[in-house]
C-alpha cells in the first residue's frame, strides 16, 4: 500500500464511522507501550481518527520502519480488527536489518490449558481405538477379498451347475459384504484424520506479530496534544 492509497484507506473509514486508530511499531498486544503515542487514543479514549487522516501518512514516510495499523469504531465495546500492515523501510535496511522471529507464547489461561490438555487425552484415546478398529477392519477386508478370490476360481473350476450356482451365491454374499467393510474403514480414517487435526490445533501457540523495534519513533510529539 502506497502513500496515496493508504491516505485514500483513511478517508473511507473515517467516513465509514471508524474513530479509534493505533498504530504498532513493537510486538505484543495493541496497547501504548506497543504502539506510537501520538496515534494511539488519548487520556478518556478520545477519536484520534481526524489527527490519524492529517498526520500518519507523512509520520511513516518520515520514519521509515514495519508497522501494523489497527482501527474499530468503538474503544471498548468491540475489539481490534486484523490490522493494515505498513512497511515504509528500504530495500536495503530489509536486508540490513532482518526480521527475528519472536518467542513463541500461549495467550491461553491456565483454565483453559487444562480443558484443552484433557480434550486432547480423550481425542488420542478416542484415536487409539479407531487405530484398533481399523487395523481389524483391514484384516476382516482381506479376507474378504481373499475368500472372493477363491470363490470366483472354484465358480470356473465347477464342472456341474448345481455347484455352479452354489458357489455363485457365495460369491454373491462375500461381494455384498465387502463395500459395508470399507465404506466402515474409510469413514473410521475420515473421523481418525478429523480428530488429528483437532489435536494440532489446539497443541499449536500462538505466534504474535513481528515488528521492526523503532524506539525513536515512540518521541512524543507536542502538535498530538496528549
Amino acid at each position: 500500500m502506497n502513500a496515496e492509497q493508504l491516505q485514500q484507506f483513511l478517508d473511507r473509514i473515517k467516513d465509514e464511522g471508524y474513530l479509534y486508530v493505533a498504530l504498532q511499531n513493537l510486538p505484543g498486544d495493541v496497547a501504548v507501550k506497543n504502539c506510537i503515542r501520538q496515534f494511539y487514543p488519548g487520556k478518556g479514549n478520545p477519536s484520534n481518527i481526524d489527527y490519524a487522516v492529517e498526520n500518519l501518512v507523512s509520520y511513516i514516510n518520515k520514519y521509515p520502519g514495519l508497522y501494523k495499523l489497527y482501527y474499530r469504531k468503538s474503544f471498548h465495546k468491540t475489539p481490534w480488527g486484523e490490522p493494515i500492515v505498513l512497511d515504509t523501510r528500504t530495500e536495503e535496511t530489509k536486508v540490513n536489518e532482518p526480521e527475528t522471529q519472536p518467542t513463541m507464547y500461549d495467550e491461553r489461561s491456565a483454565a483453559d490449558r487444562r480443558n484443552d490438555e484433557l480434550t486432547i487425552r480423550e481425542l488420542m484415546a478416542k484415536n487409539a481405538e479407531l487405530l484398533a478398529e481399523n487395523k481389524m477392519l483391514k484384516t476382516q477386508i482381506v479376507a474378504l477379498e481373499e475368500e472372493l478370490v477363491a470363490a470366483e476360481q472354484e465358480a470356473e473350476e465347477n464342472a456341474t451347475s448345481a455347484m455352479a450356482d452354489n458357489t455363485v451365491s457365495v460369491v454373491g454374499q462375500v461381494a455384498s459384504m465387502l463395500p459395508a467393510v470399507l465404506d466402515k474403514w474409510f469413514s473410521l480414517q475420515e473421523q481418525k484424520n478429523q480428530m488429528l487435526a483437532e489435536q494440532l490445533r489446539r497443541n499449536r501457540p500462538m505466534t504474535p506479530p513481528v515488528y521492526q523495534n523503532h524506539n525513536a519513533n515512540n518521541d512524543y510529539h507536542e502538535e498530538a496534544g496528549y
